[in-house]
């Protein structure tokens, strides 16, 4: 939910909490997989804001926010 004030818009904080939330979490997962595989492991945010990993070589489909290694 966008909430428009004075021209600026402004996320409310639920929106921002969740993205976090989803951000840490696939963050977790993407450690837990390097470390399983010995592969380092790139967290991307996607076109539609949800984020995702894949190996590093593999193409991420979107920006990237992290790379995560195995140590």
């Amino acid at each position: 939910m966008v909430i428009q004030m004075e021209g600026q818009p402004m996320s409310c904080r639920c929106v921002q909490s969740k993205w976090l939330r989803d951000r840490m979490k696939q963050a977790d997962l993407a450690k837990k997989t390097a470390r399983l595989t010995g592969q380092t492991q790139v967290l991307y945010r996607k076109a539609d804001g949800t984020f995702a990993f894949c190996a590093e070589g593999d193409d991420p489909k979107g920006e990237i926010v992290e790379i995560i290694t195995q140590y």
